[in-house]
């Protein structure tokens, strides 16, 4: 069914979303446990965090707050996840001083830009745009099956019984007399209900 395709779907995506972090580490191919480096643990975390919000929104925040003019309330929701996103990993999981590194592994610290770009903030952005997106195809959708029960309340409210009552008259009429025009009477009503 579209339910189970939907939920094999969205499995699927999250894994890979999720996998990013694991296979895009400089450590990844190095033996090294993952689980014990600071900077990997601070990008995964991020990303259980862009993935925990990405539902947020498709399911509570664009529904609930945007589409029903509640703007003002979903960009402070949305300022606020964003804080989370950016300071949380790096609270919990601190690289620790540049200058407390070996001389061989020191590296210049980042300049603002650059530390902006890595933070997190375009990844929240993706999040966002495509929760909206995937909401508003949802949405378009929607619109679409519900225009289509209309179509067919509005055909099925045309048929009136008595029209029913003078087809199905004719159509004994034509048995008989045994017309040769009977059967291509009745495939011609069985398209018009059909």
């Amino acid at each position: 069914t579209k339910a189970t395709r939907n939920i094999i779907l969205h499995l699927f995506g999250s894994l890979a979303f999720l996998s990013i972090p694991i296979l895009s580490s400089p450590d990844f191919n190095t033996g090294q446990n993952l689980f014990l480096i600071a900077p990997f643990l601070q990008n995964l975390l991020r990303y259980i965090l862009l993935l925990i919000y990405f539902y947020l929104n498709y399911y509570f925040l664009l529904p609930k707050l945007y589409f029903h003019n509640k703007k003002l309330i979903f960009f402070i929701i949305a300022l606020l996840g964003l804080s989370i996103i950016l300071l949380v990993p790096n609270i919990l999981f601190p690289f620790g001083h540049p200058h407390e590194a070996p001389q061989h592994m020191r590296k210049e610290a980042p300049n603002f830009v650059f530390h902006f770009l890595e933070s997190g903030f375009f990844q929240f952005l993706f999040v966002v745009i495509i929760s909206y997106l995937f909401k508003i195809n949802q949405h378009f959708d929607l619109i679409k099956n519900e225009k289509q029960v209309a179509e067919i309340s509005y055909l099925k409210a045309q048929i009136n019984p008595h029209f029913l009552f003078n087809t199905l008259n004719s159509l004994y009429a034509l048995t008989i007399i045994k017309s040769d025009e009977a059967p291509n009477a009745v495939l011609k009503v069985s398209g018009m209900m059909r």
